[in-house]
């Protein structure tokens, strides 16, 4: 959800850009800080990284009759960020980040469901290595691996290995491939 809430905030600050006023500006606000309450890392460097390219291009690009909306937006998120520590203990947010520095557990442990599922897919039989086992086989195989009912493996090419076996990577890649021609 964090990339349609960073995508959102931009596409409202570019709507918004015209028309003047705080409205459309204040709905990019809530989306970003919608974003930063899913706590979800890959979503909060998303928007790190909007931030800053904003940030540089109000100061090296706009020019002042047309950094308005950009101006009223940052001075939200600036009053956000001061507020933010009254609602959200910073400790919350940092705790988010404490699993990097072990690779074992990187991405809140999904490192090791990754490698459960790769030497699985590796100790498989040519059958399975080839049309996998199903879904239902690789949530209980995780379930009985990790203890927990994770119910797949937060990678789409394992998921895929694992459920479809080669011909399920390459349909999806195909499928994949489709997809994004037919919106070209």
């Amino acid at each position: 959800i964090t990339g349609l809430l960073v995508c959102g905030a931009i596409t409202l600050l570019y709507l918004g850009r015209k028309r003047g006023g705080w409205l459309y500006s204040g709905l990019a606000g809530l989306c970003s800080v919608a974003c930063i309450l899913t706590y979800a890392r890959a979503g909060a460097v998303a928007l790190a990284a909007v931030f800053l390219w904003f940030i540089f291009w109000w100061l090296f690009l706009g020019r002042d009759a047309r950094r308005k909306w950009l101006t009223r937006f940052l001075l939200l998120m600036t009053l956000g960020a001061a507020v933010a520590p009254i609602f959200i203990h910073p400790d919350v947010l940092l705790a988010r980040w404490s699993d990097l520095q072990d690779p074992d557990e990187a991405g809140s442990g999904r490192a090791s469901f990754w490698k459960i599922a790769a030497d699985h897919y590796i100790d498989g039989t040519p059958a399975q290595q080839a049309l996998g086992s199903g879904f239902d086989a690789m949530a209980q195989m995780l379930y009985t691996e990790t203890g927990s009912d994770i119910k797949h493996c937060h990678n789409d090419l394992l998921d895929m290995a694992l459920v479809g076996g080669a011909v399920g990577i390459v349909w999806r890649s195909e499928e994949h491939t489709s997809e994004l021609q037919s919106h070209h």
